[in-house]
């Protein structure tokens, strides 16, 4: 083999090379998307089926019909929930500024009576009470941990129904799409397995 055509060679398998991991680092972060979005066109294919035949075979409809359902049983609960969620720390900014403003109520006469530690703990509680200085310094102390926790965990939480939400977008394009993936799929794989099986 000729010198250029082996230097070709090697440059169009370097480019390959290249343009497989390109590809690879630009659908990596959509993946997991990819992946639940099959999970659930797999799992609810029957029903999808079902949505076809109702409305005369015709596959757009049924899959935007089918993809919008799962939204709904999907999707919608978790929006409702973060929605909660957002209301809940609202309230609770709320309380803790009335207690920043107003100091922190005395302790309940139950806490005295814990074994062991229930004079202390009143104490130090009656004590934050009629200090407001001190009172501050403990709740900043204990705020700004919590604080990073909420936001990493509402940071989480949203990342995860984005994902979710873009999972289910996805899902359309395999309702769609569905049948033929599956021929490819089968060209592919089955005559390998075949070949395997002689």
């Amino acid at each position: 083999m000729a010198p250029a055509t082996q230097y070709e060679k090697l440059l169009g398998i370097g480019a390959l090379l290249a343009l497989g991991i390109g590809c690879f680092v630009v659908i990596s972060p959509f993946l997991t998307a990819i992946m639940w979005a099959a999970v659930l066109c797999w799992s609810t294919w029957p029903v999808y089926r079902q949505f076809e035949r109702a409305l005369g075979g015709r596959r757009g409809p049924a899959a935007a019909l089918m993809t919008l359902a799962a939204a709904l049983v999907i999707v919608a609960p978790f929006v409702l929930l973060v929605a909660a969620l957002a209301e809940s720390v609202g309230d609770l900014v709320r309380v803790l500024g009335r207690v920043v403003e107003e100091g922190p109520p005395g302790p309940p006469a139950w806490i005295g009576d814990f074994p062991i530690v229930g004079e202390s703990i009143a104490s130090y509680w009656q004590g934050l009470a009629l200090d407001a200085p001190a009172f501050l310094a403990a709740l900043r102390r204990f705020t700004g941990p919590a604080a990073d926790v909420a936001m990493a965990g509402g940071a989480f939480i949203g990342v995860g129904l984005l994902e979710l939400a873009f999972s289910v977008f996805i899902a359309f394009f395999f309702y769609l799409n569905g049948r033929q993936i599956a021929a490819y799929v089968r060209r592919v794989i089955l005559p390998e397995s075949k070949g395997l099986h002689k």
